[in-house]
């Protein structure tokens, strides 16, 4: 049994599988799914449910937070209600995943990471530290996107503006590597197993098995053979 200082304090609906380690300070919200072997660090919070908006397509549904088998959260981080981390993934330090994050398996999100939620993130992928998710993002597997990379939606600006827009946040195809301070803008795809320079700022779509760089980025080479990953599969996921 866990000492008593590191039970956590729960809402309504929560289901805790076995062996789940949690340590200090731990909230737990309504509606919220641990399975097996999962560790919480101190001070994280799962499931927090205090909305103050909602995309008007996902006000139907259900705001039910699950955490795999063998999930770490590390110290200090927040799960928004509607969130999914798969089996074996590894939330960092201080991350923050808004309403309706989904993460695949066997990936990681690296410390004072931002996702903005409405973004799905596949397996064995590797967010590093200090990254800006925007919200209604598509990552894919085995995708690698470097330190303090950021992400946009919004085509126009609208804050305290008569400006109406669509949200569309850019899709990171398998095997894709984002280097570190890259700028995605709204709605660029990038190819798959296609490389974006560090600083790059991505303006349009990137073909797949290419290379950018600049501001704005442009095609400079295609993947070199030892740029490619090697099959879709039998990978080995890195934490």
């Amino acid at each position: 049994m866990p000492k008593e200082e590191n039970v956590p304090i729960t809402g309504k609906n929560v289901k805790i599988g076995k062996n789940v380690k949690t340590e200090k300070n731990v909230v737990i919200h309504d509606d919220v799914e641990i399975s097996d072997d999962a560790i919480i660090e101190h001070n994280v919070v799962l499931g927090y449910n205090n909305l103050t908006h909602l995309r008007p397509e996902y006000k139907n549904k259900p705001l039910v937070t699950k955490i795999g088998k063998n999930v770490l959260i590390r110290p200090n981080s927040v799960v928004y209600a509607g969130s999914l981390i798969g089996e074996h993934s590894m939330i960092n330090q201080n991350v923050v995943l808004r309403e309706f994050t989904e993460i695949g398996h066997h990936s990681s999100i690296g410390s004072l990471c931002m996702c903005e939620g409405y973004t799905k993130i596949g397996n064995y992928t590797t967010v590093h530290s200090q990254v800006h998710l925007t919200a209604k993002m598509i990552i894919e597997d085995y995708v690698f996107i470097g330190p303090l990379a950021g992400t946009a939606n919004g085509y126009r600006v609208g804050y305290f503006r008569d400006i109406k827009g669509t949200e569309k946040g850019p899709h990171v195809k398998y095997g894709a590597i984002i280097g570190a301070h890259a700028l995605l803008l709204p709605g660029v795809t990038i190819g798959e197993q296609a490389i974006v320079a560090a600083g790059a700022v991505v303006t349009k779509d990137v073909p797949d098995f290419k290379v950018v760089m600049g501001v704005p980025a442009k095609i400079v080479r295609d993947i070199k053979d030892d740029e490619r990953l090697s099959s879709k599969k039998n990978q080995i996921g890195i934490h």
